[in-house]
């Protein structure tokens, strides 16, 4: 617990520096603030792709097909998104890949 605190407080101090230096720019400010969300939100919400691709697989081809390759293609895709979602937390100060583009498309499960 003190650790996730020590994590947020510094995050917290580089988030109020970069929006008070006359350096950063309000663009810049947003286009960061909007990766490290995406990445929360990624790593939040990436369980979420079993269930749709379950339900996608299902309504496209049949129940049984959706139940078999839609958890399969889920559980694939939850390992990409979550990981995407660290690793937009991790590096969201820094423009990687370029102009804070998302990893992994589209940008949130919905």
């Amino acid at each position: 617990m003190v650790r996730f605190s020590r994590a947020v407080l510094c995050v917290l101090i580089i988030t109020a520096i970069l929006s008070s230096s006359t350096l950063a720019s309000a663009e810049l400010f947003q286009d960061i603030t909007h990766k490290l969300f995406r990445g929360i939100a990624n790593i939040l919400t990436g369980w979420i792709e079993i269930p749709k691709n379950m339900y996608n697989d299902s309504v496209e081809v049949s129940p049984w097909y959706g139940w078999f390759t839609g958890l399969l293609k889920g559980i694939g895709f939850t390992v990409v998104r979550t990981g995407a979602g660290v690793w937009d937390t991790i590096t969201f100060l820094f423009p990687i890949p370029s102009d804070y583009e998302p990893v992994w498309e589209p940008e949130f499960v919905f």
